[in-house]
């Protein structure tokens, strides 16, 4: 789990410095997120000498995002039967755990 808040966190600072004129809701001093990362290095460092199961674990489900992100985000030029098989998939996903909610018409 830290290691998502801690990959969050330097994306937080990342922004930060490559888009610095961008309107955000709330603006912290910088060295708050640095403090934060820091903190965060620690218990992971921490957690990687007592429990590394628990590290291991949380990498290879971090790393099993990556495939998602690939297939999902990044490859911009897909078949157009991959899309019919995706497309035809998150309906019937969509479908079993009832998240679309109805068009209502007044």
């Amino acid at each position: 789990m830290f290691i998502g808040i801690l990959m969050t966190a330097v994306g937080l600072i990342v922004l930060r410095f490559k888009y610095p004129t961008r309107e955000r809701p709330i603006k912290v001093p910088i060295i708050i997120p640095i403090i934060f990362i820091t903190i965060l290095v620690m218990l992971i460092g921490t957690s990687a000498i007592t429990d590394f199961e628990n590290i291991k674990t949380s990498l290879l489900l971090l790393g099993s995002a990556v495939p998602a992100y690939i297939f999902g985000v990044a490859w911009e030029k897909k078949p157009k039967s991959f899309n019919m098989q995706y497309n035809s998939f998150a309906m019937t996903l969509q479908k079993i755990f009832h998240v679309v909610h109805e068009e209502h018409t007044d």
